[in-house]
């Protein structure tokens, strides 16, 4: 289904969201999130989340492939394996191809092993990577879909400001959304965008990728409307990229889920 949704778009005259509006498999309730987000000032934002979020690459020319992975993901091949089985498992990643199955060039970049500072390890795609040939060379940062953007994140004062307001002794909440990424789907437009390889096979992604220069910025439209939905309830919330603080642990576990 995944790619004859992409085979249909390469005709489109732009993003899935303003064209075709071919519903991405996904478990948010949309309906629900349009409903709650009918007067939320990101009108875009559930158009998104429903038919998918362009990568937005706009540069005149393809990005170039890379044909190996960084040297961290060739000499840790088991921490590939168990990635791609528990992302293919979940939806989030699409392969493994013995060939290319979209209809246009699929675009491959290196894969790479970063380490958290608990020790665990993260599969990035390296789309940075070649420079000034790659995915993220094409993604604009002061504009989105052509329109100017920028990307602002909460800065530490709004989370003290919440404090102040409450006294001390208040109670706070702290959540680090460990899928808030995968939980969102990419405009299957741009799937042959974020293709990689690994044990001679391909694979893309549909979920937006650790790498990706546009993924921070999906994610972090996507928690703001959570807050602001957290906010109409009565609570004080704020939230950082896949990190959320809320004043009451009340109704937390309905808003972190994001359904």
């Amino acid at each position: 289904m995944l790619v004859s949704m992409h085979s249909k778009l390469q005709t489109a005259s732009g993003p899935n969201a303003f064209t075709l509006h071919l519903p991405v498999p996904l478990s948010l309730n949309i309906p629900g999130w349009r409903t709650q987000l009918r007067e939320y000032h990101d009108q875009d934002l559930c158009d998104f989340l429903e038919f998918g979020w362009p990568v937005g690459y706009s540069a005149p020319t393809p990005p170039v492939s890379t044909q190996q992975n960084h040297g961290s993901a060739t000499s840790n091949p088991q921490v590939i394996d168990v990635f791609l089985a528990t992302e293919c498992l979940l939806g989030a990643t699409c392969g493994p191809f013995t060939v290319n199955p979209l209809a246009v060039d699929l675009v491959t970049s290196p894969l790479q092993i970063v380490y958290s500072r608990s020790g665990k390890p993260r599969v990035v795609v390296d789309l940075s990577f070649p420079h000034g040939t790659s995915v993220n060379s094409g993604i604009l940062n002061d504009t989105y879909l052509g329109k100017p953007f920028t990307l602002r994140l909460p800065r530490v004062d709004e989370l003290i400001n919440i404090i102040s307001q409450k006294g001390a002794g208040c109670h706070l909440f702290k959540k680090d959304l460990s899928r808030a990424y995968r939980q969102l789907r990419i405009d299957p437009h741009n799937f042959h965008l974020v293709g990689y390889r690994h044990n001679s096979s391909l694979y893309f992604e549909v979920a937006p990728p650790f790498g990706l220069r546009s993924s921070a910025m999906m994610c972090q439209r996507t928690t703001s409307a959570a807050t602001y939905r957290f906010q109409k309830m009565g609570f004080q919330c704020t939230n950082f990229i896949d990190d959320l603080a809320e004043q009451n642990s009340l109704h937390t576990h309905a808003l972190l889920s994001m359904h």
